[in-house]
């Protein structure tokens, strides 16, 4: 880079180069520094303008000549000017720190102040919600000291906040003295056992009366220390509306105690002389009567049958309301059932020149539910059907759909039908389409309702669609399974003679007609029938002639029949004891079967059914 005559060509070239290079920089970088106006520009603006003009100035210098000295002036002078710039900016970045720091102080300030104004805004808001509530609200500590006191609870317990908080929580509340809580009557009313849970206890007001409360009690973390948050409501008129309401129950409750009795009295009441007309009717019947007796005997029966069937109907509604009408599940032959329906209405349906038919298109034939209550709901449908239909036809038809497990059954005839209002209405207790058709077709209103609770009972669905002058469509789902054991093979037939010769049979029973209606119904069996006024006198007979059979009437004076029979069957319990009355409910019937009978016939008396039980403990 230098010989003996200075520096060389190339050194010369080098710094010349540098120089206007960094001229060039110095130019660009003083437009920079005007649009920015960072002194970090202007720094760098100085550096390149001394540099640049030294390595220019170096290809003249010679060793101590001006070229020399100027050269290394202007580097001190550019050392010196960044020494400057070093020490200015640390004093700018710590003003400009201090600035800031400055500026920050004074936001955090107006934030605090800020804070501040909300946190009193906050407490009287949370002041105003607190005196809107009705519910009292205490703050205490684990120990039970009260820290708040709202002003609802001020109210409640009659305590100024100064005078409560010289009090514990267990001095304003206490558990009830119930029977079933003696054993907690030593805990606090803020015991973790009564967390989150809602619990009635007894409020003491300041004056010392007492008054039912209701409190859901929390935990709470207030200045780092647990507290309990205890929530209160004043329950006194919701205690006395329970109240009401339990005694109002309780009245409901006697008076359905009351109607249940009415109605079991009333049935025997009713049934007691209906056995005597009808049991009379079924005697005449064996008699030799001239053609025109004979039809007045068959409707005269008619009749009588159509009052019970009233009779049962009104007790299964009483029996529904009660909630005491069960359904079974036996096995049944469904093409049975389908035959017996069909041998029921034929004859009405002859009678009004109309046609019935019954399909059943189910393979199966056993199945699995209540027959009797099935056979009632399809007999009061197609019965209606057969009612109301004045030309043309009534089907029964009858399906299974296997993927719900469903019994379908459809009723559709070509009578009058119905309008919407008539359908709405339809399942209505007590009523019909129009008074209209109860003064020209008769009939209570309350078959229908009664098919509908039984479907309801079964789980199944009934649906409705009629046209005026077109005619009715019903339709029966009933989830009901297939049986799986074949039923045993009955004789059906029914039994209107039965040879007794040689058997005694002891009648207890009260009323002297149907003494001598059921003397009279057995007067062809040639049984030995000797009768008892009482259950004392039944027993007294009972040891006295040996009988093989008793018709055991239940209300008797003396001694009823149930008591009668139980005492009979603690001296002869092989002894057949047959309940022999017109107390014929379900939970009758399960009573006689619990205490020792071992059947039963109900009045009024049908000759085939009496002759048909007294025959299958005598065969």
């Amino acid at each position: 880079m230098v010989d003996q005559s200075g520096f060389t060509p190339f050194a010369i070239f080098l710094n010349v180069i540098g120089g206007c290079l960094l001229l060039t920089s110095a130019i660009k970088l003083f437009f920079t520094y005007k649009n920015t106006k960072k002194t970090d520009d202007l720094l760098f603006v100085l550096h390149c303008t001394m540099f640049g003009s030294a390595a220019i100035m170096f290809q003249q210098s010679v060793l101590w000549d001006v070229s020399w000295w100027g050269w290394h002036i202007l580097r001190f002078l550019a050392y010196g000017v960044a020494l400057w710039f070093a020490l200015a900016n640390d004093l700018l970045v710590n003003l400009q720190i201090k600035d800031a720091l400055n500026e920050e102080v004074e936001t955090k300030s107006a934030q605090l102040d800020e804070a501040s104004q909300l946190l009193k805004m906050n407490q009287a808001q949370q002041n105003a919600i607190f005196r809107c509530l009705t519910d009292a609200i205490i703050v205490c500590d684990k120990a039970g000291n009260v820290i708040f006191f709202s002003q609802p609870a001020q109210k409640l317990f009659g305590f100024s906040t100064e005078e409560v908080k010289r009090k514990n929580i267990n001095q304003l509340l206490r558990l009830p003295k119930s029977e079933s809580q003696q054993r907690l009557r030593k805990m606090s009313v803020i015991d973790k056992f009564f967390l989150r849970e809602n619990q009635e206890l007894i409020a003491i007001h300041k004056t010392g009366y007492e008054l039912p409360v209701e409190m859901l009690i929390s935990e709470v973390e207030l200045n780092e220390q647990v507290n309990m948050v205890a929530v209160i409501r004043e329950i006194s008129a919701r205690k006395k509306y329970e109240s009401e309401l339990k005694h109002a129950k309780k009245q409901a409750d006697i008076a359905n105690q009351a109607k249940s009795a009415f109605l079991a009295n009333t049935s025997h009441e009713i049934r007691t002389p209906m056995n005597g007309v009808y049991g009379n009717l079924q005697l005449l019947e064996k008699e030799q009567l001239t053609s025109k007796g004979q039809v007045y005997l068959d409707k005269a029966i008619y009749s009588t049958k159509n009052l019970m069937t009233i009779i049962n109907d009104i007790l299964d509604i009483s029996k529904i309301e009660a909630g005491k009408l069960s359904i079974e599940k036996i096995e049944f032959s469904l093409p049975k059932m389908v035959e017996n329906i069909a041998s029921d209405l034929s004859i009405a349906a002859v009678n009004k020149s109309i046609s019935f038919s019954a399909n059943v298109n189910v393979e199966h034939d056993i199945w699995l539910g209540d027959p009797i209550r099935i056979r009632q709901i399809l007999l009061n449908i197609a019965a209606n059907a057969v009612k109301f239909t004045e030309s043309g036809t009534v089907a029964l038809s009858i399906s299974y759909v296997e993927s719900i497990k469903e019994l379908v059954f459809i009723v559709t005839d070509t009578g009058i039908g119905m309008n919407e209002k008539a359908l709405k209405q339809l399942f209505n207790r007590f009523e019909q389409a129009d008074d209209s058709i109860t003064r020209k077709y008769g009939g209570t209103g309350i078959g229908l309702s009664i098919t509908y609770a039984l479907v309801n009972l079964m789980q199944g669905k009934i649906d409705v669609t009629s046209e005026e002058n077109k005619g009715t469509t019903f339709t029966v789902r009933l989830p009901i399974l297939k049986g799986i054991k074949p039923l045993p093979q009955k004789n059906e037939t029914k039994v209107t003679q039965i040879e007794l010769k040689n058997n005694t049979i002891l009648v207890a029973e009260d009323n002297p007609i149907n003494q001598a209606i059921v003397k009279a119904m057995l007067a062809n069996t040639g049984a030995n029938v000797e009768i008892a006024v009482n259950g004392m006198e039944a027993i007294d007979k009972t040891s006295e002639l040996k009988p093989d059979l008793i018709l055991m009437d239940i209300q008797m004076p003396k001694l009823d029949g149930i008591e009668a029979c139980k005492m009979i069957k603690n001296l002869r319990p092989e002894l057949p004891i047959i309940a022999f009355t017109a107390n014929v409910m379900s939970e009758d019937i399960e009573n006689y079967k619990a205490v020792g009978f071992d059947g039963y016939v109900g009045k009024p008396i049908e000759l085939d059914v009496l002759l048909g039980v007294i025959g299958a403990h005598l065969d």
